[in-house]
């Protein structure tokens, strides 16, 4: 994650400026495609998940 990497207007109207890297795991990607279309779960890492208990 890249803080202030927009910092266009509509770059912080749409993310506060905020640039998110994403990182695809091959060995994972169907797996985790299923698991969103089934039941809705996003895989996110363990960093990702404290951002968003912490919001």
């Amino acid at each position: 994650m890249n803080l202030w990497a927009d910092e266009s207007k509509r770059g912080f109207t749409g993310s506060w400026g905020i640039m998110v890297n994403y990182e695809y795991d091959l060995s994972s990607i169907e797996i985790n495609h299923e698991h969103f279309v089934r039941e809705g779960i996003i895989s996110t890492s363990p960093s990702v998940k404290r951002l968003y208990k912490n919001s």
